[in-house]
């Protein structure tokens, strides 16, 4: 305690010492970056901690809430994702690249401050190598961002800026035009030709056949993994949600009712090798259908291997201003998800030993935009909106792997 209260009290000269023995640096850190690195504080709180290892977690949970510091290291692109890719994910090329669409956050303040030189929305697609923190840029993309990533294929669609009788996909790296009648890919269009338009896959699927007892609009799942019929009629719908075959001659009931799971959440987690489901209503004894978590309820998650097994879940804890998780991702440290309510309490957040700790702040109303983690389930990737209000968003990366862990 005496050690905390002496760097609160003396923060500036020691702010003044560790920069001093920084000043062969070129850049001009700022004082958490200063006291964080500091070879002085480290050494004063490797002295102190040493003869109590039991405390020492507690205490350097503390000194970084009075450094300002995150509890892991991040990683911040200096772009900001403006497209629109599957439902609050990034998408993860390798456990190093991230692939988005969006524009410098120079470009965007640009816009927002009513500049001379600020321009019309440039999107583009960009690989970021968080390892080397190198941003490439890939295709531009024009003013309309959208497109779809199926990372387990690496089959990738977007569409052609300039034409509308046009979309390119393909392997990624080796996507290749590809002509269409945009009549026929309207969700009119779909719907005659009895084939829906999935953002899982990236690919058309037709209709459920008739007869089936199931909804028409199923949840094909990549490769020969099967097709799910998990969508509710209404949001207390109780049923049991149903794994077909890709031939649908075989079907097993889940143990999971379909007001559990929300399908447009629904993703393949390359770290646990499995399905990811969860939902945004409560478990069916609560009358709440929207809106904020029952008080005192955990948010239960749940995990469906690709040969149909359901594997047992985690739940996150529910706490103070708790609201339901808007993405949820396996990692190393345990499960992160995304979520919280205004106005101070949104942000990333690790579960880890039965503990929320916030990862990543969020500030404003639709702050979160999406998020996504890395094949080995080390780096999660945050994508918080950027406004005028709003200067510190972008796309970060939280490396778990690399410091600030236990």
């Amino acid at each position: 305690m005496r050690l905390m209260r002496l760097i609160t009290k003396r923060r500036s000269a020691l702010v003044s010492m560790c920069a001093l023995a920084r000043s062969a640096q070129s850049v001009s850190p700022s004082e958490t970056v200063i006291l964080a690195g500091c070879p002085i504080v480290r050494m004063l709180v490797f002295l102190i901690l040493v003869p109590f290892a039991q405390p020492a977690f507690a205490f350097i949970d503390s000194l970084r809430t009075i450094l300002g510091g995150a509890p892991y290291h991040v990683i911040h692109s200096k772009y900001a994702a403006e497209g629109q890719g599957a439902m609050y994910r990034l998408s993860w090329l390798d456990n190093d690249r991230l692939l988005f669409v969006g524009q410098p956050i120079a470009e965007i303040l640009a816009r927002f401050e009513k500049k001379a030189t600020a321009k019309r929305r440039n999107l583009r697609f960009y690989i970021w190598n968080t390892r080397t923190n190198d941003v490439q840029t890939y295709k531009e993309v024009g003013e309309w961002g959208r497109f779809c990533y199926n990372d387990l294929e690496n089959w990738i669609r977007y569409s052609v800026p300039g034409k509308r009788n046009a979309v390119m996909e393909g392997k990624f790296g080796e996507e290749h035009e590809v002509q269409i009648d945009p009549a026929e890919h309207t969700p009119e269009g779909r719907a005659k030709r009895e084939v829906f338009f999935h953002e899982l896959t990236c690919r058309e699927h037709p209709y459920s056949p008739i007869n089936m007892g199931t909804d028409r609009w199923v949840f094909p799942l990549y490769l020969d993994h099967g097709i799910l019929d998990v969508r509710g009629k209404r949001a207390d719908d109780l049923r049991p949600i149903k794994l077909f075959s890709n031939d649908y001659k075989q079907a097993i009931e889940l143990p999971l009712s379909r007001r559990a799971v929300d399908p447009r959440r629904i993703y393949f987690s390359k770290y646990k090798n499995a399905y990811v489901l969860y939902g945004s209503t409560a478990p069916p004894t609560f009358s709440n259908t929207v809106g904020t978590w029952p008080r005192g309820v955990n948010q239960p998650v749940y995990l469906l291997s690709p040969r149909g097994k359901l594997m047992p879940g985690v739940e996150m804890p529910w706490h103070e201003r708790y609201r339901e998780a808007l993405g949820v991702y396996f990692t190393v440290r345990g499960l992160v998800y995304a979520g919280g309510r205004e106005p101070d309490n949104k942000g990333f957040f690790l579960v880890e030993d039965g503990k929320v700790v916030r990862l990543l702040k969020a500030v404003g109303p639709r702050s979160i935009d999406a998020g996504g983690v890395s094949p080995d389930g080390c780096k999660v990737a945050a994508a918080i909106s950027l406004d005028g209000a709003n200067k510190s968003g972008g796309v970060k990366v939280i490396d778990l792997c690399r410091g600030g862990g236990r």
